[in-house]
């Protein structure tokens, strides 16, 4: 991620893209960001079931360890 100071806008190059263009990178743009926000809600709702059920998670731990293990000693 670039960093920019406040005020200053990230997208200078937009300003010569064609319109088309332009719209075409905030589809994209606009993509990414709810991808992000699925997976964020994902993790949420994962953390927030095993938060409600401790014993799931001690048993999901210890699976993915054991299949760690299985597939590592192969």
């Amino acid at each position: 991620m670039q960093r920019t100071e406040p005020g200053k806008t990230q997208g200078c190059a937009a300003e010569w893209l064609s319109p088309h263009t332009q719209s075409k990178h905030l589809i994209v743009k606009i993509r990414r960001a709810s991808a992000r926000a699925v997976f964020t809600y994902k993790k949420l709702r994962c953390k927030q079931y095993y938060a409600n059920n401790p014993m799931e998670r001690i048993l999901s731990i210890f699976k993915s360890h054991v299949d760690f293990k299985l597939e590592n000693n192969q």
